[in-house]
């Protein structure tokens, strides 16, 4: 029995049987930015944890070395409380960066409504603070060694 269309009547897609059917533009625009929001959002933490913790491991072998050579120590508390406060920020966003991709995944596989925008804000405000935590360290950092030079 041979499938007879009508005139205007559009032609079921062909497909191989058990494969999925060919998504359509949108949706894969749709899961390719998602792709890369998703690898944005935890490459923007882990780059806040490597600028605060860097710093804080290179102030503090700064003063070993300040140290071992009898110089006056400048006053660097506050900075590496910035830098501290900094790493302490990029490693809950990280934490919650993860907890909102796999509630994404699960929503999705699930299909059930999407809740992950609780999680989301204070991922990000946590790294733009991580960032902010970096300047400001960096800043106290400056204005301490200028004092001491």
């Amino acid at each position: 029995m041979m499938f007879r269309r009508e005139r205007g009547q559009r032609l079921p897609p062909a497909r191989l049987p058990g494969t999925t059917p060919a998504l359509n533009t949108r949706e894969q625009y749709a899961i390719e930015a998602y792709k890369s929001l998703t690898t944005t959002g935890v490459e923007a933490a882990k780059a806040a944890l490597l600028l605060n913790g860097g710093a804080a491991v290179a102030f503090i072998a700064f003063l070993g070395n300040l140290l071992a050579n009898k110089h006056d120590l400048p006053n660097l508390e506050h900075p590496l409380i910035c830098y501290l406060a900094g790493l302490i920020s990029a490693g809950f966003a990280l934490v919650l960066v993860c907890l909102v991709n796999l509630r994404v995944y699960n929503e999705d596989v699930r299909q059930l409504p999407a809740r992950y925008p609780w999680l989301l804000r204070p991922a990000i405000i946590l790294v733009v603070a991580s960032y902010l935590c970096f300047i400001a360290g960096s800043v106290l950092a400056s204005l301490a060694l200028e004092a001491t030079i």
